[in-house]
This record gives C-alpha cells, structure tokens and sequence, in this order.
C-alpha cells in the first residue's frame, strides 16, 4: 500500500489546473487558434497552461478550411492532435456583362433562381436574368416609364417587384413582368432600402431623407403606416416571424430593433459612423451589421438572444462593405467591400473584395479580388454560391466552405 500511495504521489501534476497541446498539421505552419482567440504560435507548436476543461483548437490556414477540434484538457497532460486542412475550391465560375447599361441594384429570388436589375442612367426599364451555378442569361426588358431606377425588392409570396423611380416606387406583377400600380408616397423620399415580408403580405421602406420607415400593404399595394425614427435609415430586416425590425441609422449612430405592430425602439447598439449591409444566419439568433465608411470597415455581429455585440475583425480591405451573409454551414461570413470611385476620375473602377471570415474567431481566411465595383451580394438557395451584381457585371462565385 506504501508504494501504492509512493507512486501516485509522484504521478502528481505540478501544476493541477492546467495541461497542454501539441498539434503538427499539412499544410503547415498554421495558426492556432483556442475558444476564439489567436494565440499568434503556428504549427508545429506545444501551448502550454491550457485550463482543464473543454476547449475548442482551430486551426487556420489562409486558402485552407478551418480544421477545428474541441478536447477535453486533463491536469498535467499534454494532448497530440494533427490537423488535416482540405483546400477551398472557391472560384469564379463565370462573369456575364450586362448587355444593356451600367446597374444600380438587383433583387434574387432563389426559389425560382430569377434576378431583376435597376439601371442608373437613361433607360426606362429594369432587366430580367435567369440565374443558375454556372450562368446568368438574359430575359427580359420590363418597361417602367421612368429613368433613375434605384433600391428594388421582389417577393414569390406577395407576387410583386417593387421599384423605386424618382418620387414613386412601381409595382410590378412578378407573375406577368407587367406594371400594376404607380406607389406614390405621401411623404419625402430617399429610399435606401425595400424589402418584403417572407410573408408577402408587406413590403418596408428605409427612407433616409423623411426619416422613417414606410409600411406597404403588398395585397393593395399601398402605405398604410410610417415609423419615424430618430436618425437616417440606411438598412432594414425583418425577421421570419414578422414580429421585429432590424433598423441601421448612420447620423445617430445605432443599430435598432423595433417592433413592427407598435413602431417603438426596444433594443439598441452604438455603431461606428456609417452602419448598415445587415446580414443574419439561418436561424436569425445572430444578426450583424457592417460599418461601411472610411477607416471604420468593421463586421460585427450581435446575438439576439443577449443583445450583445461581439468583437467583430476591422477590415484591410476596400472602404465600403457593400454586403454580408453566413456561409451555408454556418461557420463562415463571406463579406463583400469596394473602394469607392474618386469623383470626375475617368480611370478604371475600383475593384471589389470577397473577404470570407471563420465565426468562432473572426479571423479572415480567404481575401481575393472579386471584379469591377460591387453593388449588391446575393445567396443561392443552397447558400454553396454567391452572386454579385457589379456596375457593368454578374458575377457567379463558388463558396464551398462545406
């Protein structure tokens, strides 16, 4: 019994509430990251002073997916894991020039893998695409009357297009591409954004000028209602259920939720100068948004649950977000920013960035230039693809983060 007691006393940790990991990987060197913090050591790496307990090991690689583990730390003990990252096959599969003129917007419907176009300069109608995985064909030409078309939404369930021209949004009948009605808002206007219902039964303007969001009956195709706000929409989501607004304003600063039925404010977050490029996962427990302005290129997401923001990652690349969304499996946010262009400079446009940043870190994984001057980011159903709508293009861009 002595040597019993003897030899578990020596096989006693020196320090009882720590272990450590060793980890090798291919590719290699990679970067370490544990419960979401970059611990800046690359493989082949021993990391020490680990907490017992269960912890989740990333390990990263730029062009590579996240190999990640979590392992349970014993006292004294230190665990050997090898990390095997598969490469990404994320490519551009095709980029198909828009025939007619220079884009402003574009609204996808991936039920029926259509997308619908807006036009910025002399034209007096909107284009109609196909769009597949490997291709954007060429439709239509849907006649609206009025040039400068703007912001547009297209909704299956409410069977309609809106678009906004000059001082009135133009219902379209989705079935038939023809003009139903001519929405005029009883209130100044300076749309930033529309959207729809997933209902169909609504349609949600953000209007920076007035200061409000305007309630659309889709069913009459008419404002019923306005929600005044403190500040300067410039992006707005509403959740599956109808029940909450998702508002950025840029003047104010802030990041609201609102109650649809009531229009009052319940929840709020400070943001940076020029917020908006809200995005959200498929469940809607995390939303985010992005601040767009110069030197403020940040991505930050809030858990809904809590109401808290997380510390997203400022990025390196481009001045302005031009949108946000979860990658299909929920680990990755692909994020889409530009330059601006410089006013009167005859030059090229600037190029855009798809930017792909691992959640559980915020660390970027994958930067690569993606063309000519984004404007819109869009999803596949299947959320494997993303489709860009630039000023002169379609782009078709495979993800596979999956």
């Amino acid at each position: 019994m002595a040597l019993f007691g003897m030899l578990s006393c020596q096989h006693q940790p020196v320090y009882p509430d720590f272990g450590a990991v060793y980890i090798v990987s291919s590719p290699t060197p990679c970067e370490v990251v544990i419960d979401g913090i970059n611990t800046k050591r690359v493989t082949p790496v021993k990391i020490d002073g680990i907490p017992v307990g269960r912890h989740q090991i990333d390990v990263m690689h730029y062009g590579y997916k996240v190999w990640t583990q979590h392992v349970d730390i014993e006292p004294g003990i230190t665990k050997h894991l090898s990390a095997s990252l598969p490469p990404m096959n994320y490519r551009v599969i095709k980029k198909v020039t828009l025939p007619i003129s220079a884009a402003s917007d574009m609204a996808y419907l991936p039920g029926i893998g259509k997308a619908y176009v807006t036009h910025s300069n002399w034209l007096t109608g909107l284009s109609a695409y196909q769009i597949s995985d490997s291709d954007a064909v060429w439709q239509n030409y849907i006649e609206t009357g009025k040039t400068g078309q703007g912001q547009i939404a297209a909704s299956s369930a409410a069977n309609r297009i809106y678009v906004e021209c000059q001082d009135t949004i133009i219902a379209i009948n989705l079935s038939t591409e023809g003009i139903v009605k001519r929405v005029v808002a009883p209130r100044p206007m300076g749309y930033t954004q529309i959207i729809f219902s997933q209902d169909g039964n609504w349609a949600i303007t953000a209007d920076s000028t007035d200061r409000s969001l305007g309630i659309i009956d889709a069913k009459a195709d008419s404002f019923v209602r306005f929600i005044n706000l403190a500040g300067k929409p410039t992006d707005v989501a509403l959740d599956p259920a109808g029940r909450y607004l998702y508002v950025t304003c840029k003047d104010i600063q802030k990041f609201l939720r609102i109650d649809f039925q009531s229009g009052a404010v319940t929840n709020e977050l400070p943001t940076r100068s020029y917020p908006g490029a809200i995005f959200y996962n498929n469940s809607w427990d995390i939303l985010g948004f992005c601040n767009m302005g110069m030197e403020e290129l940040t991505v930050v997401p809030v858990n809904i649950s809590s109401w808290a923001a997380v510390s997203g990652p400022t990025l390196l690349y481009g001045q302005v977000v031009r949108g946000a969304c979860f990658s299909g499996d929920g680990a990755y946010v692909w994020v889409v920013t530009t330059d601006v262009p410089v006013p009167g400079n005859p030059g090229p446009l600037p190029i855009g960035n798809i930017v792909l940043l691992y959640l559980s870190s915020w660390q970027p994984v994958t930067y690569l230039p993606s063309g000519q001057y984004p404007l819109a980011v869009y999803q596949s159903a299947d959320r494997k693809y993303l489709y860009l709508l630039e000023y002169y293009d379609i782009l078709i861009f495979r993800t596979d983060t999956e």
